[in-house]
């Protein structure tokens, strides 16, 4: 499992792969594109820190490193949004932190814009093991080529922000709305801001590569899944 060092409680954003400020005091954006792993919730339905749980038949990887290998796979470097304090130290990954308490991934996601300098950001929950990293880069290709400052998975229950693609030029309208207490993921998306979607079944041709492991009826479902696809492979 993952180790971590609980005695830090240092709110100062720890930036070891930041780029360098201008001389103007505002970041490059020489880093085109930052992954972000959204992992600062406290899994009360799981009952358990969910992203220290093993992948469904990925034995030894949990769904943090699961969730960092899918954006290695993509960014240039990763970030991780733990909450109001540094967690998964053993990782060496940069985290950064909420500045406003108890208002859920709106304030990691306003951490991750106003602490690197990339022009693009990868949003990726760690409880999503089945997104991989060319379905990111389909959503990062997408928002490109449409000029779209916000691009999102969307299935059949809605649209996933947590599986999504975020431009700079969000950084002013999620400031704003973590300071009006608009806390929701897509509270933010009005203020003339483009924003995109792409259909979870056009990409993949299905839903299920969007499933969030919630609780742990949908944890052990999975396993049972990934339990019945390694032995019929086995019989086979």
């Amino acid at each position: 499992m993952i180790s971590r060092d609980s005695d830090r409680d240092d709110r100062t954003t720890r930036m070891s792969s930041r780029p360098e400020a201008k001389s103007d005091g505002r970041p490059d954006s020489s880093v085109a594109v930052v992954g972000v792993v959204f992992c600062g919730g406290r899994s009360r339905r799981m009952g358990s820190d969910k992203a220290e749980l093993e992948v469904p038949g990925r034995p030894g990887m949990t769904l943090l490193e699961r969730a960092l290998q899918v954006l290695d796979g993509v960014a240039d470097s990763v970030v991780l949004a733990t909450g109001a304090a540094p967690r998964y130290e053993a990782l060496g990954r940069t985290c950064v932190l909420d500045q406003v308490t108890d208002a859920g991934p709106l304030a990691g996601l306003s951490a991750a814009l106003e602490n690197t300098g990339a022009e693009w950001l990868c949003a990726l929950a760690c409880d999503m093991p089945d997104v991989d990293a060319t379905l990111v880069q389909k959503l990062l290709d997408h928002a490109r080529e449409n000029e779209l400052d916000v691009c999102l998975l969307e299935t059949e229950s809605g649209v996933e922000p947590l599986c999504a693609v975020y431009r700079r030029t969000c950084r002013e309208a999620v400031s704003q709305s973590l300071v009006s207490g608009e806390f929701k993921m897509v509270g933010f998306h009005g203020d003339g801001l483009r924003v995109g979607t792409l259909s979870a079944r056009a990409l993949t041709g299905s839903e299920g590569c969007a499933l969030n492991l919630n609780t742990r009826a949908d944890y052990a479902r999975v396993l049972d899944s990934a339990r019945t696809r390694d032995s019929s492979g086995e019989a086979s």
